[in-house]
């Protein structure tokens, strides 16, 4: 039988046809369908071919989407764990084989070298093995070899022995179960309800639901769709196996338990490659009102889960060699460059955003998540007042407006563009528009905690201070986040006890954050405590890394905003601290 089966449409049987000789230039036997035979029925064959191949390889376009066979077929090749898959026009898989990885072959025209090809070689080749060296063996000769041709004879056997043993040794060179699966797919599995109570049910699969929810929303991270895990509820799981059959790299597993007032779960990651632990976190939600308690705590496990997928697949894209052609290495080293953004970065960053602009085209799955990160770094550059022009700064507005506005016609349940939107609008100090965008956020996700921190900066740039103080405090309901954004906020209003309460547990939250310490050391002077107001000050010192918290000074030029923001400087020079540039250079 042969190693490999082509699936594909009637309108591809060309480029079925360049795949299938390529594929036989390796040394792979390849069957299609133009193999008939005309005694035999169809459907027979073709299933009788497919269970017997080892490789299927799909080659998706828009008409092979359509298709009830093409999707038969690599139904059948997805349950087995045969399924490789492509696509020719860039019309990518329909629903489930979309969460699977799919090379992009567009612009294939032999090239072994292609991107998208080497992908597929790799996958055949994890399937099916190396290809064997298939070439007819030469007729046997009557000759009886001479003593010298005796000598090389055993010779050649000498090296094929060692050749094969080698082969035998090596184990990426045997035949592997499946190819590995991204780096970015998880499985979430139905949150287990430990208490007894049948009555928190409902709100294990309620927590599980708004996970997969959250975890899949910007098509970043391909997450198995909750049918299918959700079939799975109640059953003996083993990981590494349920990974081959999703064709995932991580599972997660939780469990829930009762914590007065409110909840904890406890999760678990698995790499199912190899069966380890790569997350693990015991998270709490305390609430009174059980609603919540439950959003905070689905908040929380998005954020524990997106953490380890993303952490390790950046780890993994860093780990290999840069390349600017391949979408996924391209979005992990701008989104390290966003992680930590630096001055001397910026010929970098704008070569990947250029880079990214000609590799990933928008049909593409990550797609999205790369025009939101570019639109991120581009905001940041102007957040961290990196522009030398002023129409540098526009330049790098309009180029984050554009893909925050491509992200979200991209994915448009996605709610990070729009956050993006909402920060580069008030850069920008449009604030009709910076307010749209965090507004829809809102409506469009009740469950957002970002879309009500995003409208609150919109609010406190424009001197709006009590209004951004009711969001900011509906951003810390429902994340139990940092208290900072409070107290700074309290401390524009004139409200100085109640800043320097907030401030403080901020302090104690993180006591490495600059910005606690440089707004308490305000709040405190502000009421009459200038010993403690100038104790601040010196610990200011010792925590920051730059002086980019005092552009917090300086978010807009509207009266309503400067005046305060006068007040809150001439308290900080009192207490020992002056803008770098202005009085001592340093602080």
């Amino acid at each position: 039988m042969s190693d490999i089966f082509i699936s594909y449409a009637r309108s591809t049987a060309r480029e079925a046809g360049r795949i299938e000789e390529a594929l036989r230039a390796l040394g792979f036997e390849v069957w299609r369908d133009d193999e008939l035979p005309a005694h035999r029925a169809y459907a027979e064959v073709i299933e009788e071919r497919l269970k017997s191949a080892r490789a299927v390889v799909v080659v998706w376009s828009a008409e092979a989407a359509r298709s009830q066979w093409v999707r038969a077929e690599a139904d059948l090749a997805r349950q087995a764990g045969t399924l490789v898959q492509l696509s020719i026009d860039g019309a990518a898989p329909p629903l489930p084989f979309n969460q699977i990885q799919c090379a992009d072959m567009r612009g294939w025209t032999g090239r072994a070298d292609f991107p998208g090809w080497r992908k597929v070689v790799e996958s055949v080749t994890d399937l099916v093995g190396a290809a064997p060296d298939r070439r007819a063996a030469p007729a046997p000769s009557s000759r009886r070899p001479t003593r010298v041709s005796r000598w090389v004879a055993a010779g050649a056997a000498a090296t094929v022995f060692a050749v094969l043993a080698a082969f035998l040794a090596w184990g990426p060179l045997r035949k592997a179960s499946a190819p590995l699966s991204s780096m970015r797919s998880v499985a979430i599995l139905p949150i287990r309800n430990l208490t007894g109570d049948p009555a928190l049910d409902a709100v294990a699969d309620t927590l599980t639901e708004d996970a997969i929810d959250l975890v899949g929303r910007s098509g970043f991270i391909m997450v198995t769709p909750r049918e299918t895990t959700f079939a799975l509820k109640g059953k003996p799981i083993d990981e590494q196996r349920l990974g081959q059959q999703l064709h995932v790299r991580h599972v997660v597993t939780a469990s829930l338990r009762k914590s007065a007032p409110g909840y904890r779960v406890t999760l678990q990651i698995v790499d199912t490659t190899s069966g380890q632990v790569v997350g693990a976190k015991d998270l709490g939600s305390a609430a009174s009102d059980a609603s919540l308690a439950e959003r905070r705590l689905a908040l929380k496990l998005f954020g524990s889960i997106t953490e380890v997928v993303r952490g390790r697949w950046v780890a993994a894209e860093l780990a290999r060699p840069p390349d600017d052609r391949d979408p996924d290495n391209i979005l992990a080293r701008l989104e390290r460059l966003d992680d930590a953004i630096r001055r001397q970065d910026i010929d970098e960053g704008e070569a990947l955003i250029a880079a990214g602009r000609a590799a990933i085209p928008s049909d593409n799955p990550i797609r999205a998540q790369f025009d939101m990160t570019a639109c991120d770094y581009d905001s940041d550059l102007i957040g961290a007042g990196y522009e030398t022009s002023p129409a540098q700064r526009a330049a790098w507005a309009a180029a984050a407006l554009d893909f925050g506005a491509e992200a979200a016609e991209l994915k448009t349940n996605a709610t990070a563009p729009h956050v993006c939107r909402a920060a580069v609008f008030g850069q920008l100090e449009r604030w009709d528009e910076a307010t749209a965008e965090a507004r829809h956020v809102i409506q469009i996700f009740p469950m957002t905690a970002n879309g009500y921190r995003a409208l609150a900066n919109v609010e406190l740039a424009q001197g709006r201070f009590a209004d951004a103080l009711k969001d900011f405090t509906e951003f810390a309901l429902r994340t139990q986040g940092d208290p900072g954004d409070l107290g700074m906020t309290q401390l524009f209003l004139g409200q100085y006890d109640a800043a320097i309460d907030e401030l403080r547990e901020s302090a104690v939250l993180d006591p490495k954050d600059p910005q606690a310490s440089f707004f308490l050391a305000a709040a405190l002077e502000l009421s009459g405590r200038h010993d403690q107001a100038t104790s601040q000050a010196r610990l200011y010192r010792t925590l920051k890394s730059d002086g980019g918290v005092w552009r917090t000074l300086a978010l807009s030029h509207e009266p309503a905003f400067l005046r305060p923001a006068g007040v809150i400087r001439q308290a900080l020079h009192a207490a020992g601290l002056d803008e770098p540039g202005v009085g001592e250079a340093a602080s």
